[in-house]
């Protein structure tokens, strides 16, 4: 694995990541004065715009002087070595790469550095000064010419632009530069007339990317996980997007649980790695705390942006837990698939529409050279049903525990007012956030529901406010630490909680173990609900089907006020060190740590 690490950063010195169309291999030239290279070279849009160097760490102007312009790489917004290569073919006469010739002679003979934008010839026109000191057009703009509200062309005004943009002239960037790089994606306009670059209606939001750059800003997610030689040491490495107080719910929390264990069993150290957002620790102690799953060591933490930032050291001896197929292509970009190990924890594929990211997921999710680990067997022999045959052969699955919600004895209806928990995320539509509230909206127009009666609550991240027809206001709640969560769900006496997916998702289990009425939705592929508990309410997924289920649910609450709630005898109320033992027992002896 180290080789892997070596070859992939010699890869990035020597910027084997080509444009799609690299200029034609000439000699970098030498006479080209430095001085004009230093001013028109932006180290931060070179870094940006090559996606292969992002968070290297190498010197952009370095790696441009001895690699990029050899490769007709862009030294900023305001020259395209490609497209000046095709627009003049006398470049590839000259002997000099395309900045080169545009430094020496392209710009004094009024050749263009870019499609539009800056007009060689016409700014050496409008100042006499420039062009009788034989300086290059472009330099000169760039030195000076900005700051005296020089215009690079006739459509692009440099006063005006810098007068409708209050942020760009706060920053002190070439407004030209500004445009070319940012304002054109934003819809910005480079005059007041109406007219784009070329002095034609409309703007100029068609003008092209490179592919790389376009690929890397689509999917950052999908950038290989950068990696460099480091000691050897015996580590799981758990890669997952963040971590955080609020967030350690759901498949975040079993990740971090089945890594822990798989750690423990195997004598080997945990490290968590984020790619989105720096890893906070604050909530682990909680989370271990409350499942009864404490590792012996505190894990360490890393944090290696998608985009770019800090390298991560590894060893031989490095294992990785991968926790989305996003994730998992990312590694296997930089770590051989006989060090990885992904936990799968829904029909990933689920996420999109049939596409590209679909087609990408099922790949991944189907690799045959990865052991995986699924959560939940009826999840699993969904996916091998449904194509992802290679899981057949790579896959164990483990059942996830809710002990840590267990409230026996308990008694509904404690509270003056019945309280109904939704679980509401606008913006996952597996969640079916909409189906959810008409049905609510039904079983109060069907009298289900009766506002003195009940209060309905809604738990989820950015959730509007909203009103029912009878004039009700439902509470809203937004993320929720563990002890608060549970200390929640012992409220509430029915919860709602749907699922497009063929996992059942949490949150009617973690209702169901705290004693709580649950109303969800059927699925192709789901659990066997009943064998769970028998407070749970499974229907159709219409609106009829659960505001009905609603309104049994609001009966049997009454039925069940003076009845202790017994847990079934089900593993979904075993301890976790009980139902990840048969996973993390596979995973130890086929890394070979038995």
């Amino acid at each position: 694995m180290v080789e892997r690490a070596k070859r992939y950063l010699a890869r990035v010195a020597r910027g084997v990541y080509r444009r799609v169309r690299p200029a034609p291999s000439v000699p970098v030239p030498d006479p080209v004065p430095s001085d004009e290279l230093s001013i028109l070279f932006d180290a931060a849009f070179y870094l940006e715009s090559n996606a292969d160097l992002a968070g290297t760490g190498i010197d952009a102007r370095s790696h441009f002087d001895q690699y990029g312009r050899r490769e007709g790489r862009s030294p900023s917004p305001l020259f395209d070595p490609s497209w000046y290569a095709e627009a003049y073919p006398q470049v590839g006469a000259s002997g000099l790469d395309p900045l080169g010739h545009y430094l020496t002679e392209g710009g004094r003979a009024g050749l263009n550095p870019v499609r539009a934008g800056f007009d060689s010839a016409w700014y050496l026109r409008q100042n006499a000064e420039v062009d009788a000191s034989g300086e290059n057009p472009l330099v000169h703009f760039v030195r000076e010419g900005a700051a005296l509200a020089l215009d690079p062309s006739p459509h692009f005004d440099t006063a005006w632009y810098l007068s409708h943009n209050a942020d760009v002239a706060a920053t002190g960037m070439n407004p030209l530069s500004h445009y070319l790089w940012h304002g054109i994606g934003e819809h910005r306009r480079p005059n007041g007339r109406g007219v784009n670059l070329r002095g034609e209606p409309g703007d100029d939001s068609t003008t092209s990317v490179t592919v790389s750059h376009y690929l890397g800003r689509r999917r950052p997610d999908l950038l290989p996980l950068r990696v460099v030689p480091g000691p050897t040491v015996r580590r799981i490495n758990l890669v997952t997007d963040s971590i955080g107080a609020n967030s350690l719910f759901g498949g975040v929390a079993t990740a971090l649980l089945l890594a822990a264990s798989w750690a423990e069993r195997s004598g080997r150290r945990l490290r968590i790695v984020t790619r989105t957002a720096p890893p906070d620790a604050s909530g682990l102690a909680e989370l271990f705390q409350t499942v009864g799953l404490r590792p012996s060591e505190q894990p360490e933490l890393a944090y290696i942006p998608c985009e770019r930032g800090d390298y991560l050291e590894i060893g031989d001896d490095d294992l990785f837990l991968t926790t989305s197929w996003w994730s998992t292509a990312a590694v296997l970009e930089t770590v051989p698939a006989d060090h990885v190990a992904y936990v799968l924890q829904e029909d990933e594929r689920c996420f999109y529409p049939i596409g590209h990211d679909w087609l990408y997921a099922s790949r991944t999710m189907n690799h045959p050279g990865l052991q995986v680990v699924v959560n939940t067997g009826n999840l699993l022999q969904h996916l091998i049903a449904t194509g992802l045959d290679n899981l057949s052969r790579t896959a164990v699955s483990f059942e996830p525990s809710f002990r840590s919600f267990l409230r026996p004895g308990r008694l509904l209806g404690a509270d003056d007012r019945r309280h109904l928990f939704f679980y509401a995320r606008p913006h996952n539509p597996r969640n079916l956030f909409e189906l959810g509230l008409a049905a609510l909206e039904r079983a109060i127009a069907d009298g289900h529901l009766d506002r003195d009666s009940w209060q309905i609550h809604l738990v989820g991240r950015d959730v509007p406010a909203l009103e029912f027809s009878d004039g009700s206001r439902p509470a809203v709640h937004g993320s929720l630490g563990w002890a608060d969560y549970g200390d929640f769900l012992g409220r509430m006496d029915i919860g709602l909680s749907l699922m497009a997916s063929p996992h059942p998702s949490y949150p009617p289990l973690d209702l169901a173990a705290s004693g709580s009425m649950v109303v969800t939705n059927e699925w192709a592929g789901k659990m066997r609900f009943d064998e769970v508990s028998d407070r749970i309410l499974v229907a159709v997924p219409s609106v009829d089907a659960i505001a009905e289920a609603i309104g049994q649910a609001v009966r049997r609450v009454e039925e069940l006020t003076d009845q202790p709630f017994v847990p079934a005898p089900t593993p979904h109320f075993a301890p976790w060190a009980e139902n990840l033992a048969p996973a993390v027992e596979h995973l130890t002896k086929a890394f070979g740590d038995a």
